[in-house]
């Protein structure tokens, strides 16, 4: 992602061959290269390829040992992409499953139920660039 945003697109493939030909022979290799492959397509402007790409493998983003603020990342890019599209059903049901990994107890449950309701009001892209700063914790 890095590589995109700073503008070195040859050298985006060059990184994408690598991790495609080490991919070959790991579970975690392959994730990486899909995961790879769908943050290049959303910095460089393909949001549906990207969330498509997020989508099929969103369940497995832990499997690469990634901590919770880099496993948001992935559902903030989510959230982003399916925004871009104007798809709104999928822009609310990326932003609650997105608050449902912080349930912990009675008082993370309450939390979550009153933001959920707050995200079936969410129709523009203030409100959800404003629900993406809501603590998650």
């Amino acid at each position: 992602m890095a590589l995109v945003r700073s503008g070195r697109i040859s050298a985006v493939r060059s990184a994408l061959d690598y991790l495609s030909s080490a991919g070959t022979g790991s579970a975690q290799a392959a994730l990486a290269h899909e995961l790879a492959q769908a943050g290049a397509a959303f910095y460089q402007d393909k949001p549906r390829e990207a969330l498509e790409r997020m989508l099929a493998v969103r369940q497995r983003h832990g499997e690469l040992g990634a901590s919770h603020a880099q496993q948001d990342l992935y559902d903030q890019i989510m959230v982003t992409a399916a925004l871009q599209l104007a798809d709104w059903p999928r822009v609310r049901q990326l932003l609650k499953a997105r608050l449902s990994t912080r349930i912990w107890d009675a008082a993370t449950w309450q939390a979550y139920e009153s933001r959920s309701r707050r995200v079936d009001e969410i129709h523009d892209a203030p409100a959800v660039r404003a629900a993406l700063r809501w603590d998650t914790n």
